[in-house]
């Protein structure tokens, strides 16, 4: 995601600027459609003070009600009321540092001659563990305990899919080439 911070720094979108300030970019004059208010160029209110939301959140991607969003929390609290609100917070996905030691602990001490598919099916019928395949790979990969798959050679590398001819349609008949 963007820092919100830089962005209101670059664009000066959280300062109340009029859209007649910005008269040498011709697009910001008009509003969404072109037809409003001539006076102020708007079709949002008269004063001119929503006008700049819309067109940076315009030009940077978001939509204007996140953008109002944002105007809120930098008025409320400053810069730090725009920087992301879920760095440093663990993710819901998270699997337990204990279920983590479970699985690392099987397999140094018990299913250490199995390959990782064989060691996942144990998982599953003989433990109470009901991770993903991946996750389980991924995890012993990072303990050091399976070593990582190589890389394919040229032999074993896939090709790209052929494109087919342009008229192979099920519904027509194949072309009679002459010959």
């Amino acid at each position: 995601m963007i820092c919100p911070v830089e962005i209101a720094r670059d664009l000066s979108a959280f300062r109340a600027v009029r859209v007649g300030d910005h008269a040498k970019h011709g697009f910001l004059l008009e509003g969404r459609d072109g037809a409003g208010d001539e006076s102020t160029g708007s079709d949002l209110t008269g004063d001119g003070k929503t006008d700049y939301l819309w067109q940076a959140a315009e030009i940077i991607g978001i939509s204007d009600r996140h953008m109002r969003r944002w105007r809120e929390r930098y008025e409320e609290f400053g810069d730090d009321g725009l920087f992301d609100r879920r760095r440093g917070t663990p993710s819901p996905k998270r699997v337990p540092l204990a279920q983590v030691e479970q699985v690392l602990g099987l397999y140094r001490e018990r299913y250490f001659d199995l390959n990782v598919r064989h060691f996942h099916e144990k998982l599953r019928e003989e433990h109470p563990v009901e991770l993903s395949y991946t996750w389980v790979k991924l995890a012993l990969q990072g303990a050091g305990l399976v070593q990582r798959g190589r890389k394919r050679g040229v032999h074993g590398k896939r090709r790209p899919r052929r494109a087919l001819p342009a008229p192979a349609h099920r519904w027509e008949p194949p072309s009679l080439a002459p010959g």
